[in-house]
């Protein structure tokens, strides 16, 4: 069951300057270094937690801060309240703070679309992550949460913070430990509006009445009223091992090397085509397509966090590598949205705006007799070109014509062919379930073709995309892509067919009627397609272990289990992502590389269930089909 999303209040937060900023940066640099004798020296993170918007200043005087002390480690900075400042009021900041200017400048350039939900930032280089999460606090509390229980919590490890700043807060024992669960050991906290509850057991520290040592290590186990067992995460690794193939170099695999190559890791990329994007991620002008709901579910919350990053991804690129282009596109409709859709683009003009048919037909540059939403960040990409790009670094080797003969586990090692390493991840598409570890995933091969045409008087002023029921792309090399047809791999038609229902696609789309002959040439691409349409990203369970561990779920699936998942050591898998994945992988290879290297997740526990590979399992359990 969905629920309407709910916009974020557009209230006007008061941006002025802090009279006290000098004490404020003095204070952000005692706590930074009394936190890094605590925690920083020990791990090559910190881990930051700001509850309720104050200024941004904290956020902004640590990021400077780190940058002048610890710039070879890296700042995970959670910033969670109901509302923030718009992108016009944020920049504001600059004339109030012309100190800070550089900094604000920075991250208004990847300042995001302020809907509900996950927002993350990357700033210097990747040395300091921002994470905005917009929603009710104590929800937002949760999203963080593996399970509720403190036992567990400690063995996954998602998110533990070192300093915590506490604007907000709600008095409510409930809300205390929250606090207490995602707190480091010893853990700094400041809390200038509040008391702290005494069953904190915390120390008074000497420099600030308002800032306190949390002990958690003297704590006895303690859980939420409501606790979930953490079916889709693995006990914390401690593997630090650099080193990791990636089965598959489309897309996914490219994109998943290019982040993990940002954090040091020595990637061999091994695929069976001749070079990389040699399977579905072969097209030349693939859309960038949002696929935006006024409904909230996991797939629709997935596909918006999604489409917000990997515009900011996509445009960082462009601004230096051609590419694509995103310059707009036009979702076709003969009817226009629901109110509640309406609602959500009134509330966010930046995602998308209404046009009647004469507005549209402006917009695309040939007339149109149909209205649609226009979505001014998309745009096409081609992908081939965009995966050499990605994978231009020295981190990065690039096996190609090599089809996987082995894939084995043994004396702490995978062995991958000759290659021997302590990670694999399986990002090879509609070939992932081919492997034993994986033979349980459920993936349907569907394969794709567009039609190229040559380009006519009535479509060569086309400028951007146009989608509906199909899509035709700007000319390229004087042809038009028009498409596409998609069928089961084992009911695919013959070519005829193909270009037949294309060109119906066109028509339905321009009013444009082409023969077959019209068509120039056809590219097919097959697809990994999930019963759910949601990815499988994540660690490999042990599909045998998960049936014996959670057997009791074929009886009462909410019940409380107090045990952590087998999972394959160092396995994990990226592929199901259909025909959306220019969309949606920069955000997942975005996730799993922080998961791979050891990173607070800056994904909601929901959406990391979403698209766990466990979910297949745990199906089972409950439908008894095992």
């Amino acid at each position: 069951m969905s629920n309407t999303f709910t916009p974020i209040p557009n209230q006007s937060l008061p941006i002025q300057r802090d009279v006290n900023f000098y004490n404020r940066k003095l204070k952000t640099r005692v706590f930074l270094n009394f936190a890094e004798t605590l925690a920083i020296f020990k791990s090559s993170h910190m881990i930051i937690l700001e509850i309720g918007f104050n200024h941004a200043l904290d956020f902004l005087l640590c990021w400077q801060h780190w940058l002048e002390r610890c710039d070879d480690k890296t700042l995970h900075f959670f910033m969670l309240a109901e509302c923030f400042p718009s992108f016009e009021a944020f920049a504001r900041y600059r004339q109030l703070y012309p100190e800070l200017a550089l900094l604000i400048n920075q991250l208004l350039q990847v300042y995001p679309v302020l809907t509900p939900g996950f927002h993350e930032l990357v700033l210097a280089d990747g040395c300091v992550r921002l994470t905005l999460i917009l929603g009710e606090i104590s929800a937002s509390l949760d999203a963080f949460i593996c399970c509720g229980d403190s036992v567990l919590e400690q063995k996954v490890k998602t998110h533990f913070a070192s300093l915590i700043y506490l604007n907000q807060h709600q008095k409510n024992n409930n809300f205390l430990t929250q606090i207490k669960m995602l707190s480091q050991s010893k853990a700094l906290i400041h809390a200038p509006l509040m008391a702290l509850d005494a069953s904190y057991e915390l120390l008074q520290l000497p420099f600030d009445n308002t800032t306190w040592l949390m002990n958690q290590a003297s704590m006895a186990p303690y859980h939420l009223k409501r606790r979930a067992t953490p079916w889709h995460l693995p006990e914390a690794p401690t593997d630090v091992s650099k080193d990791i193939v990636i089965i598959g170099a489309g897309l996914a695999g490219c994109t998943l090397a290019h982040f993990l190559a940002l954090r040091g890791f020595n990637i061999t990329l091994i695929d069976e085509h001749k070079s990389v994007a040699g399977g579905a991620s072969g097209i030349k002008q693939a859309v960038l397509y949002p696929k935006l709901s006024a409904h909230q579910s996991n797939f629709s919350q997935l596909m918006l966090e999604s489409y917000l990053f990997a515009t900011k991804f996509y445009q960082q690129i462009l601004a230096h590598h051609q590419v694509g282009e995103l310059n707009g596109m036009l979702e076709l409709t003969q009817n226009k949205p629901s109110q509640s859709l309406q609602n959500w683009f009134e509330a966010y003009p930046q995602l998308g705006k209404y046009m009647n048919a004469e507005a549209a037909s402006k917009k695309a540059g040939i007339m149109l007799d149909k209205s649609g939403i226009y979505f001014p960040d998309s745009g096409w990409i081609n992908v081939p070109k965009l995966c050499r790009y990605l994978i231009k670094h020295p981190g990065i080797t690039v096996l190609n014509h090599q089809p996987i003969q082995q894939l084995v586990y043994l004396n702490g090692h995978w062995h991958v062919n000759h290659l021997k390493v302590s990670k694999v991840v399986i990002a090879c598409g509609h070939t992932t379930h081919l492997f034993e570890p994986t033979a349980f995933l459920p993936i349907q091969q569907v394969s794709g073709s567009v039609s190229y045409v040559r380009s006519s008087n009535g479509l060569q002023n086309l400028n951007i995309p146009l989608c509906g029921q199909g899509h035709l792309l700007p000319k390229c090399a004087h042809m038009h892509l028009v498409g596409a047809t998609y069928h089961p791999v084992e009911k695919c038609q013959d070519i005829y067919a193909h270009h037949h229902e294309n060109l119906s696609k066109l028509s339905h789309l321009t009013g444009i009627t082409l023969a077959n002959k019209a068509v120039q040439n056809i590219w097919t691409g097959v697809r990994a397609v999930t019963p759910d349409y949601l990815p499988y990203v994540g660690p490999v369970p042990k599909a045998e272990l998960f049936k014996v561990q959670f057997k009791a779920w074929s009886k009462d699936k909410n019940r409380w289990l107090d045990t952590l998942t087998s999972y394959h050591p160092g396995l994990f898998a990226m592929a199901g992502f259909g025909s959306r994945g220019l969309t949606t992988i920069p955000y997942m290879a975005e996730f799993l590389a922080s998961f791979i290297n050891n990173e607070p997740l800056k994904l909601s526990q929901n959406l990391i269930k979403a698209v766990s590979l466990a979910r297949v399992l745990r199906k089972k359990i409950i439908q008894d089909k095992f």
